[in-house]
């Protein structure tokens, strides 16, 4: 509740300057756009890449509050809670943060979470809190995740399963079968594979794509199949539907294979040929429009730390063999769903689809960390995807948990600072004389100036469209200052 964040909650003098000035920076080195609309000093609008959000200090409920444009929040807050952590880690260890979602309960005297948010900055003592909660957001994707109702502390439930997906479910991330997918994730399940592999599924919840700037749909086994439905029926769909196929090859998934057994089936082989099939064949190609991107895998090191580089020349251990049981699954998954089959379907050996595969532009990492596998295979398949995906029709809008207020969204598209609001300083005059210390934080270090910190509150505001112009090493600079 409300009186829970004011009794409990802590928000350090200064944090929210802190945190802006590495938003800030990280804008500058994603966005293509104006990427500062609008900034005071307890309110900004921001770009990351295309998407825009604002950013509240709310310190009566010692509070940030977030409003994120486009149809997948999930990439600016999963990116501000990164520079969250890194602004407690610097000078503010013991800090620990929580991600609420606002809500009120029904048409209750309290009114929308917008409206009571901008009450209370007008009149913070006010009584009228009932009605008000605040949900914690991970609790809020346990319940849609197993599709349960979301209960209280008291064991009342306070929303149902269709309010908690009607609205929440644009900040969960995405489970279950869907009629298509942007990428495929196949790999073969070992304790090696299997974690680097979800790691990757959820990595590609930091991006959107298209302009209206919508979550990137990704099958991964685990995640998307349903218990009680046909196994090979929906894997074999979301593949044919989808835009960029991304076989896991590595030397743990060819281990099996070196003893590859023609009347015995393996799945990872099935995925593997029908995206190949798909890709080659011109009739199959123009009817599904696939891509392939492998990402080959070498074994990791004796302390599980980093991945050696991936050998070409084991592939040549791999038997030269018709892996005939295989295939005649292919061709059944290609009748199911209505797709031709294939006469270059007959032609496949074991090592010829590893060679195949290995003919594709991938992603061949050398001697690297998982994380940084997984954080440059998202980029090189985000890259892909936006060579081809086009555009989506709807219009993008405004997904908040607090919903963005008329005075705050008509000043978006104006860089300008016109807000009439007793809440926030007007351009201050000595503005110059403030651009000046950002641009040269040195005269800051040499002690010429009073504190930034202390500058800025007595400042207040900032011209947007000027600001596009601070190089990031300045406000870097700043930042370690502070």
């Amino acid at each position: 509740t409300a009186d829970n964040l004011r009794s409990r909650g802590f928000l350090p003098p200064g944090f929210f300057l802190r945190l802006i000035t590495k938003v800030i920076a990280w804008s500058q080195q994603t966005s293509d756009n104006s990427n500062v609309k609008l900034l005071y000093k307890s309110l900004a609008i921001v770009f990351f890449g295309g998407q825009r959000f604002r950013m509240q200090c709310v310190p009566f409920l010692n509070s940030i509050r977030v409003d994120i444009e486009g149809r997948s929040p999930i990439a600016v807050l999963e990116r501000l809670q990164e520079h969250v952590s890194e602004v407690i880690n610097v000078s503010m260890h013991n800090l620990k943060f929580t991600v609420r979602m606002a809500h009120s309960a029904g048409k209750s005297a309290v009114g929308s979470p917008v409206q009571w948010i901008q009450r209370q900055l007008i009149d913070s003592d006010s009584s009228s809190q009932s009605g008000m909660s605040f949900l914690a957001l991970e609790k809020v994707r346990q319940c849609l995740k197993n599709r349960q109702h979301f209960v209280d502390d008291e064991g009342s439930t306070l929303l149902t399963l269709d309010n908690l997906l009607d609205k929440y479910k644009v900040w969960t991330k995405s489970y279950g079968t869907l009629e298509k997918y942007d990428v495929f994730l196949s790999y073969r399940q070992s304790p090696v594979d299997s974690p680097l592999v979800a790691a990757v599924f959820d990595r590609f919840s930091l991006f959107n794509i298209t302009t209206s700037q919508r979550a990137i749909e990704v099958f991964l086994d685990n995640q998307r199949l349903e218990k009680g439905r046909e196994f090979r029926d929906d894997f074999s769909k979301a593949l044919t539907h989808s835009a960029v196929v991304v076989p896991f090859l590595s030397t743990k998934s060819m281990e099996r294979m070196l003893k590859h057994d023609a009347e015995s089936v393996d799945n990872v082989l099935v995925e593997w040929i029908l995206a190949l099939v798909c890709y080659n064949n011109k009739e199959l190609q123009a009817m599904t429009h696939i891509r392939i991107l492998p990402i080959l895998l070498g074994p990791p090191d004796s302390n599980n730390e980093r991945r050696r580089p991936f050998s070409f020349a084991d592939i040549d251990f791999v038997p030269d063999i018709r892996p005939l049981a295989t295939i005649a699954i292919v061709k059944d998954i290609l009748k199911y769903n209505s797709l031709p089959v294939a006469v270059e379907l007959d032609s496949y050996t074991v090592r010829s689809i590893l060679k195949s595969l290995t003919v594709f532009n991938g992603f061949l990492p050398s001697d690297a960390l998982d994380q940084s596998i997984v954080s440059d295979a998202c980029e090189l398949v985000v890259a892909l995807l936006k060579t081809f995906v086009k555009d989506d029709d709807e219009k993008s809008h405004m997904t908040s948990a607090i919903k963005t207020d008329e005075s705050i969204h008509q000043s978006l598209s104006n860089t300008k600072l016109t807000l009439d609001s007793p809440h926030h300083t007007p351009l201050s005059k000595d503005f110059v004389k403030a651009w000046d210390i950002i641009h040269d934080p040195k005269k800051i270090m040499k002690g010429k100036e009073q504190d930034l910190n202390d500058y800025l509150e007595d400042l207040g505001v900032y011209e947007a469209n000027e600001l596009n112009d601070v190089p990031v090493e300045n406000l870097l600079e700043i930042s370690k200052y502070w």
